[in-house]
């Protein structure tokens, strides 16, 4: 048996892991920070690199990003701060698959 599937079982009761899943994430979606127990919703979703064209207006770099916006027993941990932070996809995305959050769609 390969590490990584006894990895995955010993947590699979606690929480549910996205390894092999596809995530499709969208607007409204929430995800819940396990380490703090703070609610995120999903805002919006825009390129980093919107205006990078090539000379026929196709993006020459695709980088997305998304911001959510916080709430929850922990918002203003280490005194105020902006509750919208943004996050890459693909960073979003693994801090989902690792069980670092949670999604509800």
């Amino acid at each position: 048996m390969c590490m990584h599937n006894v990895l995955d079982s010993r947590f699979q009761d606690k929480y549910l892991l996205y390894t092999y899943v596809d995530i499709n994430l969208k607007i409204g979606d929430i995800v819940i920070d396990v380490a703090t127990g703070d609610v995120g919703l999903l805002v919006s979703r825009y390129s980093l690199f919107e205006d990078l064209l090539d000379s026929s207006g196709v993006h020459l770099i695709n980088l997305w990003a998304w911001d959510l916006y916080w709430t929850g027993p922990n918002p203003t941990a280490d005194g105020p701060i902006s509750r919208y932070q943004p996050y890459t996809e693909n960073g979003l995305l693994n801090l989902i698959r690792t069980g670092t959050f949670i999604i509800k769609t």
